[in-house]
């Protein structure tokens, strides 16, 4: 009937991070919050170590006395971070094609420079806003070139001067990076890239999961026991303890470090770390325990 034949064109499921940021720069104009996925392929099951050292002494009236130390220690523990991590002290890359003049300073420190110059023109009666553009009618404002060099960075824009004004340079970054900033001019992403903020220029984030987490747990107990006539039994004990660790744990297991190079800062006590536990049985009788003195912290009392 006088139909054109068209023939299809191939089919080609995207195979690399380089294609699929091709792809949604041709679709959407920026890579937007592209992501790689990944498990660690030497992945192995979490290990716990365990040790505990108790001393048990009979003091008579039909009472015994035990103190004792336990500890543990998590050694590779689940967690899944993002190797894509941003650097907001990056320089300039000034090789050709692309043009001069090329800023000497990293971004941290043009972006400390703009924060300095909103808040002087916040302070400027005759301007009263946060504006961190170069004003040399503003004393003490300074020029931006790196700014300058990626595009003008979109300064005057509401949430961009919003991001400056509050020290999200992070937040920042990220936005310049999933509208293209950090490209050459007409290039795709990583082509002729003007800064290097990220280390896989075709992401935003890339996800691992990976062995890459630690707990400690030390605790020191003291426990009394004692037997009366008739079959009456009281036993309490007091425990001390202290639970630390880089990641709590979450339903994704995700987590990005605040610095890759430096996994060690985010140590610190668990969320469901308990200092203080008190527990009390008693068989036949009622017991009160009561403490004098100074109130105990975070403390738990059990009876059984």
């Amino acid at each position: 009937m006088g139909a054109q034949t068209v023939t299809a064109p191939p089919y080609q499921v995207p195979i690399d991070f380089n294609t699929n940021a091709f792809n949604a720069t041709n679709t959407s104009g920026s890579i937007g919050s592209l992501a790689g996925y990944g498990i660690d392929p030497n992945l192995k099951p979490p290990q716990i170590q365990q040790w505990n050292l108790s001393i048990q002494r009979d003091i008579g009236w039909n009472t015994s006395v035990q103190i004792s130390y336990v500890g543990n220690h998590g050694v590779g523990l689940f967690r899944a971070i993002d190797l894509n991590q941003l650097n907001f002290n990056a320089t300039a890359v000034c090789t050709p094609p692309i043009p001069a003049p090329c800023p000497t300073d990293t971004f941290f420190q043009d972006f400390q420079n703009a924060r300095s110059n909103g808040f002087r023109a916040l302070a400027t009666p005759s301007i009263g806003t946060f504006d961190p553009t170069y004003n040399p009618a503003v004393q003490g404002s300074v020029p931006l070139p790196f700014f300058d060099f990626i595009y003008g960075g979109a300064l005057g824009v509401p949430f961009i001067n919003d991001y400056i004004e509050q020290g999200q340079i992070g937040q920042l970054i990220a936005t310049y990076h999933a509208f293209e900033f950090d490209t050459g001019p007409g290039a795709y992403p990583g082509q002729a890239n003007i800064v290097n903020w990220f280390p896989n220029p075709f992401i935003m984030g890339g996800d691992i999961l990976k062995n890459t987490s630690s707990s400690t747990y030390h605790a020191g107990s003291v426990e009394v026991r004692r037997r009366f006539s008739r079959g009456l039994y009281f036993q309490a004990n007091y425990t001390y303890s202290k639970v630390m660790t880089d990641f709590a744990g979450s339903q994704s297991q995700f987590q990005p470090f605040q610095d890759n190079a430096r996994p060690g800062l985010e140590k610190a006590r668990a969320p469901f770390d308990l200092t203080h536990a008190c527990q009390r049985l008693a068989d036949g009788i009622h017991l009160h325990l009561a403490k004098r003195g100074a109130v105990l912290d975070r403390v738990a009392v059990r009876d059984i």
